[in-house]
């Protein structure tokens, strides 16, 4: 959880990513575990190359042989599971959210980082980053829209739906980065969010493997796509070849007659 992760929230208000790995470097440790998200792996490779570790990124499970760590991760965008094992310690990992089950028996330590000091920085001012309602990796459901929404007025009815249903509204890359019709705490994918929700449905998203990566872990997956041919059909519990206009409207109509409100 990027919010609850003490590096994190040092990331988060502003500190230089240098002067974080130069005082993790400080801390003797076998092993150095940071989540997989952007700041993370910054973090996690300044800090491998400054201390000269091994590297396993976007770790899923882990078991132990002998004295050995053998590390599993996703490959070819979460369409196979590869092992790798570090020949040397110290190793640093970044971690999937919510894959990895540690030990309760973890020794942890709060470190102080003087910025200033060791970058030679000047803070200026904190702020305190927006916070959204996004809580995709924790949501049961997720309604997640691609480029097949005309525009960004039309979010309404797929915000509608999730509200609808109970869940969270996600998104495919171009409507996160391009577009910025959503935030970036709401993109899924390789480099986004992976989810796990019960319930997942792709509305107006192609399938391309980024995407793919980030929601192999859902329970069903329904999509609705106007392609026939769209790739997310492939990877579905569920298919609507259908305009989601004609679509999604319906839905909501037949989840309101059975919790009118």
């Amino acid at each position: 959880d990027e919010g609850n992760n003490g590096c994190q929230n040092m990331i988060g208000r502003g500190y230089d990513f240098r002067s974080v790995a130069h005082a993790l470097s400080k801390i003797k440790a076998n092993v150095y575990v940071f989540p997989n998200t952007k700041s993370g792996v910054l973090v996690a490779s300044i800090l491998a190359q400054k201390i000269g570790a091994g590297v396993a990124s976007g770790i899923t499970g882990l078991k132990v042989e002998g004295s050995e760590i053998i590390f599993e991760r996703r490959l070819l965008g979460g369409k196979s599971v590869g092992f790798e094992k570090i020949p040397r310690e110290p190793i640093v990992v970044t971690v999937e959210s919510s894959k990895l089950p540690f030990s309760e028996k973890i020794t942890y330590r709060s470190v102080k980082v003087d910025v200033e000091k060791i970058s030679g920085l000047e803070i200026v001012e904190f702020r305190e980053k927006p916070k959204t309602r996004a809580n995709l990796e924790e949501a049961e459901i997720v309604v997640g829209v691609g480029r097949g929404l005309k525009s960004k007025e039309d979010l309404k009815i797929i915000e509608e739906l999730a509200n609808a249903l109970g869940g969270e509204v996600g998104c495919s890359r171009p409507l996160a980065t391009d577009y910025r019709w959503l935030s970036e705490d709401r993109w899924i994918g390789l480099s986004g969010k992976k989810i796990k929700p019960k319930l997942y449905i792709a509305i107006g998203i192609s399938g391309q493997p980024q995407h793919l990566a980030g929601i192999v872990d859902s329970e069903i997956i329904v999509a609705i796509n106007i392609d026939k041919n769209a790739p997310i059909f492939e990877y579905s519990d569920y298919k609507v070849v259908e305009d989601l206009y004609n679509v999604v409207p319906e839905i909501i109509r037949q989840l309101k007659k059975q919790n009118p409100r």
